[in-house]
């Protein structure tokens, strides 16, 4: 008898030790009209985890993962739309955390209201206190876009990121873009994957996405992981930067003509990192997007949201689409200098303001209504966004506004006007030039060469000839000069505004051209070959 005592005294024992304790969450991943999906984090691994959901605190039905791990998912489905549900996580038979409630997306169009933010890595402090005023905010779902960490690859930033959002996210669900600063350097962006990215079991673009929600559809896009820089890039942009890579291009002009001609839905907007305009200093935004912007008006997209420059600006765009920088979610504010003259991308901006803040967007039948607050709880700006005029004809649309660009009107498919953007000139003299950061490591000046940026450097003595070189004396044997032993290796993520984290087998990227290149403007690949020889050194200048 006293051997099972102890047997059963050790496996008591056993298993207290290994039983698993709820480490992050519960978060809401995905939410639609039928159902919900539910993710949590433990410090091991389960031996069973469930959800208990129902129409009340009592709940009532129970759920069970399909697989555990340490980090789960479970997905409760089978519900009604625009239905109301309690739930709380159960780890081996016990009911662990707080418990969450959720809603059902709409099946038909009908008004709601969802937040918006960005940039958030960096300063705890200040996304502590954005995060306070959303909760004031009741919303449908929260949008974050991009560089959610400081580095994508250290699971402890991206632990201290989720479990300060635990209040807000158990009871909305959680969308995002991949941000620069959201990169592997090891490879994919796992991380972002798994706390807020696409269900891998239902989705193979993992870090793209689209989203319906009640008659509008959000497109989600990534530059960064799902982007490229080589010789096509470059043609289409005339420039060094991330392009979307030809399969999540493919798939965009996809989706667009999907919305265009579903009926079903109503209005798109595009959520992605890098916008098309720019106010910090000494960029312009990016010139894929801007390449973009007229097959956007061609569907039904009717704003642009995006992140990266830590400050909030809502401006109009060339041809008149509205667009949102939201970037000031935590991350070291940017100077905010809205560019004027012949050379600057053409485009209006309405408000621009060096800020910590967050954006309520409301959703009616005929508008979409932001709202933009500061992190106290301050109101700054409130703009709506409605569907362009109807049209039969180009000539009932109205003529070029203020800002908008050289083009053309045209009558939709959907009977809605269209401002179509001539393509411009990247520059017309050296003033926009100036403003670019010389790939090049050496001192020079820029130049417009056929509508193109170039960067020259100053011409250097030939030491071979020149009778102007001092002469070298006591130069020290090799012996002599003291070894270095093991040199610390920069961390691109974690010091300073380093920029973004190369993903491997892909070219690293070079200053952005914000619609100029240190190049020639006839892009071939012969052409291109001393320009990709200098990648290296513009990824280190490349800023995030």
């Amino acid at each position: 008898m006293r051997p099972m005592i102890g047997f059963l005294m050790a496996f008591l024992a056993a298993g207290d030790a290994s039983a698993a304790t709820l480490f992050l969450g519960p978060f809401l991943r995905e939410v639609g009209p039928d159902r919900a999906v539910i993710g949590f984090q433990t410090d091991v691994a389960p031996t069973t985890a469930e959800i208990e959901y129902g129409e009340t605190d009592a709940f009532g039905s129970k759920v069970a993962a399909q697989t555990v791990g340490v980090w789960t998912e479970i997905a409760v489905t089978g519900l009604p739309p625009k239905s109301l549900r309690h739930y709380r996580i159960v780890l081996d038979g016990v009911p662990v955390g707080r418990t969450g409630t959720f809603v059902t997306a709409p099946a038909t169009p009908e008004p709601f209201t969802f937040l918006l933010y960005g940039d958030t890595r960096s300063d705890p402090d200040a996304h502590a206190l954005v995060v306070a005023r959303m909760l004031e905010r009741p919303a449908a779902f929260l949008i974050n876009t991009g560089d959610l960490v400081e580095n994508g690859g250290k699971d402890v930033l991206w632990q201290g990121f989720m479990s300060s959002l635990e209040e807000l996210v158990g009871d909305m669900p959680f969308y995002a873009v991949v941000g620069n600063h959201d990169l592997d350097a090891d490879g994919p962006p796992d991380n972002f994957i798994r706390y807020v990215g696409p269900l891998a079991s239902e989705n193979a673009n993992l870090t793209y996405r689209i989203q319906d929600w009640a008659g509008v559809r959000l497109i989600y896009l990534d530059r960064f992981w799902a982007g490229t820089i080589d010789t096509d890039c470059y043609i289409r942009t005339g420039g060094f930067e991330f392009c979307f890579d030809k399969p999540q291009m493919v798939w965009l002009m996809a989706q667009l003509e999907a919305a265009r001609t579903d009926p079903k839905v109503r209005d798109v907007l595009i959520v992605v990192h890098e916008g098309p305009y720019s106010s910090e200093p000494d960029r312009n935004g990016s010139a894929e997007m801007r390449l973009l912007m007229n097959d956007f008006a061609r569907s039904k997209v009717r704003a642009v949201l995006s992140g990266h420059d830590h400050y909030y600006e809502h401006g109009i765009a060339g041809n008149g689409l509205h667009y949102v920088v939201t970037g000031g979610g935590g991350a070291p504010l940017y100077d905010t200098i809205p560019k004027e003259g012949p050379n600057v991308p053409a485009h209006q901006v309405v408000m621009s303001m060096k800020a910590y803040h967050f954006l309520s967007v409301e959703v009616t039948a005929d508008k979409m209504e932001f709202t933009t607050y500061l992190a106290d709880g301050t109101e700054i700006e409130s703009f709506e966004v409605v569907p362009p005029p109807p049209c039969t004809a180009p000539a009932d649309c109205p003529a070029q506004q203020a800002g908008w660009c050289v083009g053309k009107s045209e009558c939709s498919d959907e009977h809605r006007c269209v401002w179509a953007c001539d393509p411009p000139p990247e520059c017309q003299d050296e003033t926009i030039c100036d403003m670019k950061t010389p790939v090049e490591d050496c001192p020079g000046v820029w130049s417009c060469v056929d509508a193109r940026c170039v960067f020259t450097c100053d011409a250097q003595p030939d030491l071979a000839t020149s009778t102007d070189v001092p002469a070298v004396t006591d130069v020290p044997a090799v012996d002599d000069v003291p070894a270095v032993d093991n040199p610390p290796t920069p961390d691109p993520g974690t010091t300073g505004d380093t920029g973004p984290v190369t993903p491997p087998d892909a070219s690293p990227p070079a200053t952005k051209s914000g619609g100029c290149t240190a190049g020639s403007s006839v892009a071939t690949p012969v052409a291109l070959l001393p320009l990709l020889l200098m990648l290296p050194l513009a990824l280190r200048r490349r800023r995030a």
